[in-house]
């Protein structure tokens, strides 16, 4: 039994650490039939029987075929709210011609369900993985099953959607874009796209299209961004905006009325039509260290205090913990 590593096993954590995140992030290869291998290896050892195996452009894709072998959900103007902005008729064109093909379905009217993706066989998959390839490949774990795992992974899967006598597979996404701290994000485009599909993130949090591309055009103004209701969204387009050395509270002409704790309290005048006086909370999440800014209560910012208007931002126990960090 191995107690210690050698120095060979020690830089071969590099390199395999290495070979994974390149496989991840540069290999966008799909090789169809090792992912065939892989799925009937995965139903085999589930006792199921095997199943027929349908390739498809995105993950958005696998759940429209879900749907159609499922629930026979056909396509429709009001297509899930959520999605419908991405969604092109050559997508369902695609998927239904595919799996009518194969299945041979008929597709009616019915109610949407959202399929769970696969538990293993996923591109998430990639980082256990890495950590058995490794003490396998110094000889400590020894198991048949680990080649085939990890063959399948590599086989190019992104997710796949299983069900009894069918599984829907997509392959990795053209291109992902990440910021320092990898969290999805880009400023021109989507952070993440397949043929058919693309999502739109910056610094991991995500918009519409229309959302992103608004903001990077510089087609919203600071009032609109304040006013952003998602707390996430206002956050990531405020850093946004002081990235391009724009300061949200200096264009709205914000005077600081009291600042406690790293928490302050902010006074807005006469820019909002229905509220003359208008209070903004700027604060700091202890654990990812992003910047906030939230509205407060008129009733509340009248009082001055910042310590209030974070507890009234936050009841209960979030408040609490607010209330006793420091910000930095």
């Amino acid at each position: 039994m191995k107690n210690t590593l050698t120095k060979n096993d020690e830089d071969l954590i590099k390199t395999v650490r290495q070979n994974w995140l390149d496989f991840a992030f540069k290999d966008k290869t799909l090789n169809k039939e090792g992912v065939a291998r892989a799925v009937k290896w995965y139903y085999k050892l589930a006792g199921l029987t095997e199943p027929l195996i349908v390739f498809l452009d995105n993950p958005l894709h696998l759940q429209y075929g879900a749907n159609i072998v499922k629930v026979g959900l056909q396509v429709e103007s009001q297509a899930w709210s959520q999605v419908e902005s991405q969604v092109e008729s050559q997508v369902w064109s695609q998927v239904e011609s595919q799996v009518r093909s194969q299945v041979g379905l008929q597709v009616e009217s019915q109610d949407k369900q959202l399929f769970d993706w696969g538990y293993y066989l996923r591109f998430d998959d990639q980082g256990w993985l890495a950590f058995y390839d490794y003490f396998q490949k110094i000889g400590i774990v020894k198991h048949e099953g680990i080649a085939e795992l990890i063959q399948g992974v590599k086989s190019g899967v992104f997710l796949t959607i299983q069900l009894d006598g069918i599984c829907f597979v997509c392959g990795k996404p053209d291109h992902i874009k990440r910021d320092a701290l990898h969290n999805l994000h880009s400023e021109s485009g989507s952070a993440i796209s397949w043929p058919g599909f693309e999502l739109f993130y910056l610094w991991g949090v995500n918009f519409t299209q229309e959302e992103h591309e608004k903001l990077t055009q510089g087609k919203l103004s600071t009032k609109d961004i304040i006013n952003i209701k998602d707390i996430d969204k206002r956050m990531a387009a405020m850093k946004y905006l002081k990235e391009k050395g724009i300061n949200i509270l200096t264009e709205l002409g914000a005077k600081l009325i009291d600042s406690k704790k790293g928490y302050d309290l902010f006074l807005v005048e006469n820019v909002f039509p229905t509220q003359k006086q208008a209070y903004f909370l700027r604060y700091y999440c202890p654990s990812t260290k992003r910047e906030y800014i939230s509205g407060i209560d008129p009733k509340v910012g009248a009082k001055r205090d910042a310590l209030e208007s974070i507890l009234w931002k936050f009841e209960g126990t979030t408040a609490i913990v607010f209330a006793n960090s420091k910000q930095s």
